[in-house]
């Protein structure tokens, strides 16, 4: 999805990798510090990330 939206792959290392697009760039990491209890979206962390896509044909 993020190349289709002119982000290119940037970093890749265990765990993680970047896209990077002009002086833009999105990291997703999985973090070592995992917990057993269930998920709960208000907890802190990631749970939406939204981008302008263009129209509906596109998307």
């Amino acid at each position: 999805m993020l190349t289709e939206l002119g982000y290119q792959p940037f970093q890749e290392w265990p765990g993680g990798r970047s896209w990077r697009l002009d002086s833009t760039y999105i990291v997703i990491e999985q973090s070592p510090d995992m917990l057993v209890k269930p998920h709960n979206r208000k907890r802190p962390g990631l749970n939406h990330l939204a981008f302008h896509a263009g129209d509906h044909d596109r998307v």
